[in-house]
């Protein structure tokens, strides 16, 4: 994505916007290289409605020109597409989303959540 400062690319017609649209259709995301400000990046997904009514929504990750190399931009798109596939479908449950719980269920009926006396959740001192 190295381009340098004096090739900013900046829409002059509304025929640049509509086609830079098609091309973000196309590659499933879109990216402002320093339109909007200079020496910033931003990268983003729309995230589709789950339901009539609502949405849709959008995420977007946001990095200094220098930091979005070409080594270091592809993973942040793919980090884009799994955070929309994940919101957009937020019951479906895959093995490798989320590790089992290691900890047992205690008398409580919480995942060994910290009682100490200085935890929210502890018990209340003696005498109240």
């Amino acid at each position: 994505m190295d381009r340098g400062p004096d090739q900013r690319r900046v829409f002059t017609t509304v025929e640049s916007l509509l086609d830079d649209l098609d091309r973000v259709r196309v590659r499933g995301y879109a990216v402002d290289d320093e339109e909007t400000v200079e020496g910033v990046v931003c990268l983003g997904v729309m995230i589709p409605a789950r339901q009539p009514g609502e949405g849709p929504y959008a995420a977007s990750i946001t990095l200094l020109r220098v930091r979005a190399t070409d080594d270091r931009v592809p993973g942040l798109i793919a980090d884009l597409a799994s955070l929309r596939e994940r919101l957009s479908r937020p019951l479906r449950v895959e093995q490798t989303d989320r590790p089992r719980r290691a900890t047992p269920i205690n008398d409580h009926g919480d995942h060994g959540v910290d009682a100490s006396p200085a935890s929210p959740r502890a018990a209340p001192p003696p005498g109240r």
